[in-house]
């Protein structure tokens, strides 16, 4: 009777751990493990938005600096052709390098299509100029386009021998830019967390 007492007692103390294992440890295992996990996504956002904050921080302290590289750019690459202005500018260059400016060609806007939710980029604009002058003259002038307010790249440059004494003729073709996409207020994104 005795063993059989204690058989009991062993059964209902086997069920009674079971059943608090199963009712009480097991879920606040999984509770502490889901805790566990939350807490490593929270360290790991937290850690995100202190990089985001550190870079807002780095921006808003060279704001001035961010504000006036914008204004260059914006001038570099208008959000317009403004042809009339760069025939002037160029005009003005050639001037004060002492070549005779003879012609400068400008083509229609053109670029490749942006692809569907891409951004658009800056559009180019062809252009072929001639000028005349000696070869410090010339060298002068491109010199005074690269120094130039608008952003011109010069893809051909050719010379020749025209004229009395050490003329010569070059023909520069290049682009220029427009960025129609771009707004007066643009302001520097934080990258993404």
């Amino acid at each position: 009777m005795k063993a059989r007492l204690a058989l009991i007692g062993i059964g209902a103390s086997i069920v009674l751990i079971g059943a608090w294992f199963f009712l009480m440890w097991k879920p606040a295992s999984n509770d502490l493990d889901q805790a566990k996990a939350d807490k490593v996504a929270a360290e790991q956002k937290a850690d995100q938005l202190a990089v985001r904050l550190a870079h807002l921080k780095n921006l808003e302290a060279n704001a001035e600096v961010l504000e006036r590289d914008r204004a260059l750019l914006a001038e570099a690459i208008p959000s317009t052709d403004l042809v009339d202005q760069f025939i002037l500018q160029v005009n003005e260059r050639a001037a004060r390098s002492g070549v005779q400016f003879v012609s400068v060609s400008p083509q229609q806007p053109g670029g490749a299509a942006a692809a569907p939710g891409a951004a658009a980029g800056p559009t180019s604009i062809g252009l072929q100029i001639q000028a005349t002058g000696d070869y410090f003259q010339l060298l002068r002038f491109l010199e005074e386009l690269r120094d130039g307010p608008r952003l011109v790249t010069v893809d051909t440059f050719s010379l020749s021998k025209g004229g009395e004494g050490n003329q010569m003729s070059a023909s520069v073709g290049g682009r220029m830019f427009l960025n129609p996409t771009a707004t007066a207020a643009a302001v520097p994104q934080a990258p993404a967390a």
